[in-house]
């Protein structure tokens, strides 16, 4: 069955060709860590439509939680080197870039702010790119108090 957010430029994707949107990022998160396609069907089934930051985090967060509470390495590990490159960008602020704005809410805010998954970031600490770890550092500081909230 095809879906209409499939209507995006499908992938492979190569971290130089980064994707613009939204859909585009799910579908290369897809991609690089093809565990993610029964979640993202079943998604997508159920809401008639890619909800892309509910998918992003209410769907792909929680299993990559889960992968690495379970010592799944290898999926969790492809997961994470796929977000880096959506959290690549040059357009200041970061937030206005579409991309980078799913994957800093969905996956960087989405793992800090919550609280109870900081067992799950000490894990994959060493797996993360740079970018991952600096958002994830500056995320930290800003639940810590550390920095203003941008609220």
């Amino acid at each position: 069955m095809q879906h209409r957010w499939l209507s995006c430029k499908l992938l492979p994707m190569t971290p130089t060709e980064r994707a613009t949107t939204e859909a585009e990022a799910i579908a290369w998160l897809v991609d690089q860590v093809p565990e993610l396609r029964p979640l993202l069907d079943d998604h997508v089934a159920y809401n008639d439509e890619l909800l892309s930051y509910l998918a992003f985090e209410g769907e792909f967060l929680r299993w990559f939680v889960e992968r690495v509470r379970a010592g799944d390495d290898d999926p969790a590990q492809r997961f994470v080197a796929a977000v880096e490159p959506l959290l690549t960008t040059d357009v200041e602020p970061p937030a206005d870039d579409r991309v980078w704005n799913l994957a800093g809410v969905c996956f960087v805010e989405g793992l800090v702010m919550e609280g109870t998954w900081d067992d799950v970031v000490t894990r994959a600490r060493d797996w993360m790119g740079p970018n991952t770890s600096r958002n994830i550092d500056r995320e930290f500081r800003y639940r810590s108090g550390e920095l203003p909230s941008t609220d």
